[in-house]
């Protein structure tokens, strides 16, 4: 092939192709003869195909088969995935292995300590507590000892290091009604923690043997599931039953001998009860006693945000004095029956709607007459006292 200048002479630099004939005795680059074969996508002139040629496969008779995949959970990356872009040299031919990860319900446990059956369907199906907790924003009339608890314990838990250790055993205590439970639910839904919840009177029930055998394999259980919060209430039933040393172990166990993160929290609403040899097992302790005024306020208005608050500021001091010494969840109960009295009872038995307005304060006065605190001023006047001595 010839490039050949163009003579127009406008100072074009297109150039024109051209092709030369072939010259004689010259031989073309491509070797195809008159007898030449096609085989595949090679041309030979003897009709034998060229070893690196394509061969075209016989097609299978076998259907094709779908690979099985694993589920997402079950996904490891394979062993050879390796160097810099991730590639080793043999590629991804090379198979991995599928570990599956084990269910909720059936925690992974030694099988030289596995406990009974029975103690296995106990702990994952009475005592394991699965029920919704509220944000640690919306416990109301907390403020204190959530402050002193996000000190304590959020803070190391979440931000681990080797100056600060989380207490493994902690005590709350205050009048019953409190919300201590509905706390301890809170605080292990904010860890991700698995909840166990059990009280000191069942425990008692069951006799010393018994007893040991029901704490032990919750703590074994409760360690295989790591992160754990066991609430214990009403722990001074074991105290008073003879159980005293029961509970004493099962706490040293908890504060040194539980493997991960496995924490015991005992509630009591009589920590005058409990031996001095009980209280020092505890790392921390704290007082839940019972809503302040503005807490009170603060519950009620909240309470009836959806229907409106038509009480004078007058008429909700007075219901807020009479509510001294009502826990968060008895002023909840006030305020249910006060809306339940400003709806019509006769519409509502009727099948008619009920109307929303908001209750009056004749509602509550009806309402005082339904609903009255659970804790005695005697009991208040312990929990302050013993607070002052044991607190912090």
């Amino acid at each position: 092939m010839s490039l050949e200048e163009d003579e127009s002479g406008d100072g074009s630099r297109y150039r024109k192709y051209g092709y030369d004939s072939l010259k004689a005795g010259g031989h073309s680059p491509y070797s195809v003869n008159d007898k030449t074969e096609c085989r595949g996508n090679g041309f030979s002139s003897s009709g034998s195909t060229d070893p690196q040629t394509f061969k075209p496969s016989k097609p299978s008779s076998q259907p094709l088969v779908s690979p099985q995949y694993g589920a997402a959970g079950e996904y490891s990356p394979p062993a050879g995935m390796t160097g810099e872009n991730g590639v080793s040299e043999q590629g991804f031919i090379q198979q991995h292995r599928s570990h599956k990860r084990p269910p909720l319900c059936a925690p992974t446990v030694d099988p030289m300590k596995s406990p009974d059956p029975r103690m296995l369907d106990l702990v994952n199906g009475e005592l394991l507590d699965c029920s919704p907790a509220l944000g640690w924003g919306e416990l109301a009339g907390l403020t204190h000892v959530k402050a002193a608890l996000e000190e304590d314990l959020l803070w190391p838990v979440l931000r681990p290091s080797q100056m600060m250790q989380p207490p493994r055993t902690v005590l709350l205590f205050g009048p019953r009604g409190g919300g201590k439970t509905t706390l301890t639910r809170s605080l292990a839904s904010q860890l991700g923690a698995s909840f166990y919840r059990l009280s000191g009177a069942m425990l008692a029930s069951k006799g010393k043997a018994e007893a040991e055998h029901i704490l032990g394999s919750l703590l074994q259980l409760a360690g295989a599931r790591q992160p754990s919060v066991v609430l214990l209430s009403q722990v001074e039933a074991m105290e008073e039953e003879g159980l005293r040393q029961t509970l004493l172990s099962t706490l040293e166990k908890a504060q040194v001998g539980t493997p991960g993160l496995v924490i015991l929290v005992c509630a009591t609403g009589r920590p005058d009860l409990l031996q001095d040899a009980v209280h020092r097992s505890f790392a921390k302790r704290y007082h839940v006693g019972l809503p302040d005024v503005g807490m009170r306020r603060q519950v009620l208005l909240q309470a009836l945000a959806p229907q409106g608050c038509s009480l004078s500021e007058r008429e909700l001091s007075a219901v807020l004095q009479r509510t001294e010494g009502f826990s968060v969840w008895e002023v909840l109960q006030l305020t249910q029956q006060a809306l339940t009295s400003a709806s019509s009872p006769t519409r509502a038995m009727h099948g008619h709607p009920t109307s929303s307005k908001p209750p009056a304060f004749t509602d509550f006065e009806n309402a005082f007459c339904k609903v009255r605190p659970h804790t005695t001023a005697k009991e208040l006047d312990t929990c302050t006292e013993w607070s002052k001595m044991y607190n912090h």
